[in-house]
């Protein structure tokens, strides 16, 4: 889940991200390099549902500037932070899920 989480908060969720070819990329990336930030996320959230895993993951895309998707960036953040505490859950409408 690490991996996924951190290619979709640096890349979003671009065309083609559920491809067969993209998903054995990521298995191939699996283990190859650390990712601190969403190997902890991923043992913080294990309780949390995929989908709430997820948002995060498009959430920090959108905060970074990769995902365009209208929302309030201060509200943005506050989620962030919410789902990272286990206080939220997925709220994202599925159109931005893809």
């Amino acid at each position: 889940m690490s991996i996924v989480l951190d290619y979709v908060s640096r890349n979003g969720v671009p065309d083609g991200y559920d491809s067969e070819e993209n998903a054995l990329n990521l298995i191939a990336k699996a283990g190859t390099e650390p990712l601190p930030e969403t190997d902890r996320f991923c043992v913080e959230s294990a309780g949390l549902s995929a989908l709430t895993q997820m948002e995060w993951a498009i959430r920090r895309s959108i905060e970074a500037g990769i995902e365009d998707i209208p929302c309030d960036r201060e509200d943005n953040r506050a989620k962030i932070d919410a789902i990272g505490k286990g206080e939220e859950i997925c709220e994202l409408p599925a159109t931005c899920l893809r």
